[in-house]
C-alpha cells in the first residue's frame, strides 16, 4: 500500500523526469540546429548563443546543466521510495527517529551520484 512519502516520490520522480527530458530536448535542438552545414537555416531566437558556443535560453537560463540536475533529482527520488518503505506512516520523520527512518544503506547510491556530479561539473 502507498503512503504519502510514495505519493510524494511518485511526483517528483515524474516531475524531474520530465523536467529532465525539456532539458534534454532543448540541447538537443540547439546542437543539432549548430552544427548544420552552412546555409541552412538555423533558429533564429538562438542566434547569440550560436556566438557564444552554448546554450543560454529556455531551462539553460537558470543552469548550465539543468538535465544533470534533473538527474541527481530522479535519484534521489528513488532514495525516497526506499525510505517509505521503512516508514510505518505514523512515526515522526523529522523526530527524534529521524536517523531511523532517512540513514540507511539505500542512499549510498543517491549521494554518490550526487558527488560524482558535483565533481565532474565543476569548472
Amino acid at each position: 500500500e502507498l503512503n504519502a512519502l510514495d505519493r510524494i516520490a511518485i511526483g517528483l520522480f515524474v516531475l524531474f523526469v520530465a523536467f529532465e527530458s525539456v532539458a534534454d530536448q532543448q540541447q538537443w535542438i540547439f546542437q543539432q540546429s549548430k552544427h548544420r552545414a552552412p546555409g541552412h537555416a538555423r533558429v533564429n531566437a538562438l542566434r547569440d548563443d550560436y556566438k557564444r558556443g552554448f546554450l543560454t535560453s529556455g531551462l539553460f537560463r537558470y543552469s548550465r546543466h539543468p538535465n544533470f540536475f534533473a538527474e541527481q533529482c530522479v535519484w534521489v527520488s528513488y532514495y525516497l521510495f526506499a525510505v517509505a518503505a521503512k516508514w510505518d506512516g505514523r512515526a515522526d520523520l523529522f523526530g527524534e527517529s529521524w536517523r531511523d527512518a532517512w540513514v540507511h544503506e539505500q542512499g549510498v547510491g543517491a549521494v554518490l551520484l550526487v558527488l560524482l556530479f558535483q565533481g565532474s561539473t565543476r569548472f
